[in-house]
């Protein structure tokens, strides 16, 4: 069962955040076993996880996100730079 950790982009702005201060690196999966990840309500979703820090900052999934940036997210892969940016952080 997925452990839902919030909605839309500032919840994942937030998080993003939450897991760079606490000196963790983080991480996105767009897709699992080639089928893209929804919300309960059907919106595109990512999983999320704080590599390094995951003991202070938990993962989940966030959905309610635009589509178009989850197919960034996929494009971009491991390039949390680009997606800093994306995010304005």
């Amino acid at each position: 069962m997925a452990k839902y950790i919030g909605r839309g982009i500032e919840a994942l702005r937030s998080w993003v955040r939450k897991c760079i201060e606490a000196g963790g690196t983080p991480t996105f999966v767009a897709e699992y076993a080639g089928r893209p990840l929804k919300g309960p309500d059907g919106s595109p979703a990512l999983l999320v996880r704080c590599f390094g820090k995951a003991d202070v900052v938990s993962g989940g999934t966030i959905y309610g996100l635009p589509a178009d940036f989850v197919e960034r997210v996929k494009v971009a892969k491991k390039d949390i730079q680009t997606l800093a940016r994306e995010l304005g952080l």
